[in-house]
């Protein structure tokens, strides 16, 4: 905090205060907003978090939120907050956490092959549990049924016999990504095709993987003269997923075939 001398600071065992005075908010604003930015940095450096059940700016949104509630509903100031919620349809601060919590861990469930198999080690201290501790603790308190979960992306292994690959990087035709349209790149891949890979040594097959945004909602095509398949990948899933899907479904019904033909 030295570096911003219009902040002062006050650190009481784990417990951090910080304040300022200035005759202009916007300039409050930003003294404070620099030393929040310092005080990342420093954590981030040093592997530290910030335990945000002991910051005010929870409390602040409950009182935000509840204010706009006895608007909403019209009730009187002695209205419990928990009949105005109800009479509103909307959760408390507290409960949109948790499920937001669940849905995190959830999706890194399918974000890559770590998690699916992660065991959090045994923690130390008690009263500090992990993110991973907790959410587990917190399926456990919902009950959310797996029927209603997503199932997790199984990529499997390659099959042995087929996983030997070569590429081919140049075309046949001299054409350039950058200054050539769709339809002479087009013709270009074509051509390469044709002339290097020929249907009587090569099976042809042409895959896709594709997400919306790149980072969800993905997909996967494939096509050959002999089958045509698709595949819902996940909706927390990447393009790269799809990809990758593609790729072993093409490997997986190749291998069911009596073809002794490259691919």
């Amino acid at each position: 905090m030295n570096s911003n001398p219009e902040v002062q600071a006050l650190l009481f065992a784990d417990d951090l205060v910080l304040w300022t005075a200035d005759g202009d908010i916007r300039t409050t604003q930003e003294s404070l907003n620099t030393a929040l930015d310092a005080l990342l940095t420093w954590s981030n450096n040093n592997e530290m978090t910030v335990n945000t059940s002991k910051t005010v700016f929870q409390n602040k949104i409950e009182t935000v939120q509840n204010n706009a509630l006895r608007i909403i509903t019209g009730g009187a100031f002695s209205t419990p907050i928990l009949a105005r919620q109800l009479k509103a349809n909307i959760e408390p601060q507290t409960f949109r956490r948790k499920i937001g919590a669940l849905k995190l861990i959830e999706r890194l469930k399918r974000h890559g092959d770590i998690w699916r198999n992660y065991n959090p080690a045994e923690r130390r201290l008690k009263s500090h549990p992990t993110f991973l501790h907790v959410t587990k603790e917190r399926s456990t308190d919902f009950a959310i049924p797996s029927s209603n979960r997503q199932s997790l992306l199984e990529t499997g292994e390659f099959i042995r016999h087929l996983s030997p690959a070569c590429h081919n990087l140049d075309l046949v035709l001299p054409v350039n990504k950058r200054s050539c349209i769709k339809t002479e790149l087009r013709i270009a891949a074509l051509a390469t095709i044709g002339e290097r890979f020929q249907e009587t040594h090569w099976l042809h097959v042409y895959t896709d993987g594709f997400a919306a945004g790149a980072n969800h909602n993905a997909g996967a095509v494939v096509y050959s003269r002999y089958f045509s398949l698709s595949r819902v990948v996940g909706a927390n899933c990447t393009n790269y997923d799809g990809e990758v899907v593609a790729v072993n479904m093409v490997m997986t019904e190749v291998g069911k075939m009596n073809d002794c033909r490259g691919v």
